[in-house]
């Protein structure tokens, strides 16, 4: 029922900052289109999903909200158990969006995402020095099992893997190129969280080289914990969200 993931919300302070910073970090201007109503906001659209900065003063910055993308919205909501239906659909942007009650998500702010013009730039568009894809979402969780129920069975996402890695357990939920990375944390308490975020790139070092020379905090490229893949790490410019670079020849 889930295609993929329609867009990551990010709560910014000064949405003039955030659009410069995110235009430097990413590699690509951001849309001209404000994708909420009646709030300052700016878009990023990537080959697998869309980063929404919105401009918020009752919270501080980082990601606050996913988007799932569905085909048609009406039947994925007929899918859903009477406690996991949400109340009344809405508009954003010319999409019309369904947002799930937080008693069914552990307190996340998740939407379901059905657009009439869905059309993503492809790959070939974007400079190899630039974020073309988002890699995976983080998520904090004390209760695994409740995100299998949800993800898995009621939103109907791919659970890809399931394993204990440094004695942490880990759930991959896969939907659209874009992979829900659940950490499971038994100090997390009632509340889900949202984390952070991973990017691909076709060319790690030139991405490197080209943050760097711009002045922003990197960490050297290293061998990521995925067989095959090279990651390096950014410590600023990225509105407080945690924040990863990846290359994996395996997903181009």
């Amino acid at each position: 029922m889930i295609k993929g993931l329609d867009h990551v919300a990010i709560a910014v302070e000064d949405i003039t900052a955030a659009v410069e910073q995110y235009t430097l970090l990413l590699g690509v201007p951001a849309s001209a289109a404000s994708e909420a109503p009646g709030q300052r906001a700016a878009l990023f659209a990537l080959t697998n999903a869309r980063i929404l900065l919105v401009e918020a003063d009752t919270r501080l910055d980082g990601v606050e909200a996913l988007g799932l993308s569905v085909t048609d919205g009406e039947q994925a909501v007929s899918r859903l158990s009477a406690t996991e239906l949400p109340e009344h659909p809405g508009e954003i942007g010319g999409a019309k969006l369904w947002a799930l009650p937080q008693n069914a998500t552990r307190a996340l702010t998740l939407r379901l995402v059905a657009r009439t013009n869905a059309v993503l730039p492809t790959a070939n568009s974007f400079a190899t020095n630039s974020v073309d894809a988002l890699d995976h979402v983080v998520i904090r969780s004390a209760a695994p099992e409740d995100a299998v129920a949800l993800y898995n069975r009621a939103l109907g996402i791919r659970l890809a893997l399931d394993r204990v890695l440094g004695g942490v357990r880990m759930l991959f939920f896969r939907t659209g190129g874009v992979t829900l990375e659940l950490i499971a944390d038994a100090t997390a308490g009632a509340a889900d969280s949202f984390y952070g975020l991973a990017y691909r790139v076709r060319d790690l070092e030139a991405a490197h080289a080209r943050l760097t020379a711009a002045g922003v905090v990197l960490t050297e490229p290293r061998v990521g914990r995925k067989s095959g893949t090279h990651v390096f790490s950014v410590r600023s410019s990225t509105c407080g969200v945690p924040t990863l670079f990846i290359r994996d020849a395996s997903r181009d």
